[in-house]
């Protein structure tokens, strides 16, 4: 994937040497008061991330478009260190739980996690190949989950109480 951004964007070429995606530079983008962070969840540490070549590779060979990666999106470069101790993951198997969060409903997530509908788990309790949806995100909720993932539960998705927290 980083092969397939630096050579669509030349201007990075001379400011970033290829391979060191993780490393070095980071690409982030705005969403809402969190921001997306474009990483595998396998990177995310208690400390923030980290890049972790193992397992990488599968990762690195999708599709941009499978990343938000899209024309007319804007995107930030940011140094991998400066996200130390903020970030979060995100690891659903319904969609509406990843749609709930992008559009803005964070203080919603925490409700679900408090009502039992999500909880918050370590990298080390969840098979992160588990989910459909998985994000790594810094910002806002990484108050009350930094280095954790916010899973689903067994507990059943109530969309009548989406609606409401919405």
């Amino acid at each position: 994937m980083s092969d397939e951004i630096l050579s669509n964007t030349p201007y990075l070429k001379d400011q970033y040497r290829a391979f060191r995606y993780g490393q070095d530079w980071i690409l982030v983008q705005d969403n809402f008061h969190d921001h997306f962070v474009l990483a595998p969840l396998s990177w995310l540490t208690p400390n923030g991330i980290h890049y972790a070549q193992e397992g990488s590779y599968e990762w690195a060979n999708k599709s941009p478009d499978l990343w938000r990666l899209k024309a007319q999106t804007h995107w930030d470069l940011v140094n991998p260190n400066q996200l130390e101790k903020r970030c979060y993951g995100l690891g659903f198997n319904h969609e509406e739980y990843m749609d709930y969060h992008n559009r803005g409903a964070l203080k919603g997530i925490i409700g679900l996690v408090e009502s039992g509908y999500l909880a918050a788990k370590s990298i080390q309790e969840v098979n992160i190949n588990d989910y459909n949806y998985s994000d790594v995100f810094s910002g806002f909720l990484s108050h009350w989950y930094k280095g954790k993932i916010v899973v689903e539960t067994s507990k059943a998705i109530d969309r009548d109480r989406l609606s409401r927290y919405w």
